[in-house]
């Protein structure tokens, strides 16, 4: 009888054990953006043996979603989800603007002077978080502040 009670106990704890280490895994998602300029998203995880699905532009955020050998199955801001080659891609953290030109400002809050603006779509290299705002840096080097809730990514 008291066998039965720990195999039982044994079974009801591996169970919970492999729930909760399932549900971190699926919970967990990793955050990389587009190192270089012509990345392409492909409808398969082998550049010649499938079709492009995006252009993808440096510094587009993307979520990996799994990680193959040479390939990784990834998701854009716009949810498109494809394949591209581990080499295109960097671990520089980045945000995409999904507002309609957003402004860009000297210091992280509306009290600061707007220095550029940024339109929808164009990607930033992420440098700093503070609050609700992020610091980011475009391809040509301008820096400045912008309201989190306009963009996506990390």
């Amino acid at each position: 009888m008291k066998r039965h009670s720990i195999l039982r106990l044994s079974i009801i704890l591996a169970y919970f054990v492999t729930l909760s280490v399932g549900y971190a895994a699926i919970s967990y998602a990793e955050n990389m953006s587009v190192g270089f300029s012509g990345t392409e998203m492909r409808s398969a995880p082998n550049a010649m043996a499938s079709e492009v699905i995006a252009k993808l532009n440096p510094y587009d955020p993307l979520t990996i979603i799994e990680k193959g050998s040479d390939y990784y199955r990834v998701k854009d801001y716009r949810g498109r989800s494809g394949w591209v080659h581990r080499a295109l891609l960097s671990n520089s953290p980045s945000v995409v603007v999904t507002g309609n030109n957003a402004n860009v400002r000297q210091g992280p809050g509306t009290n600061h002077a707007v220095v550029f603006q940024l339109s929808k779509g164009m990607a930033v290299k992420l440098l700093e978080k503070q609050g609700k705002w992020v610091k980011v840096q475009t391809a040509d080097g301008k820096q400045g502040w912008i309201a989190a809730f306009l963009v996506w990514g990390e």
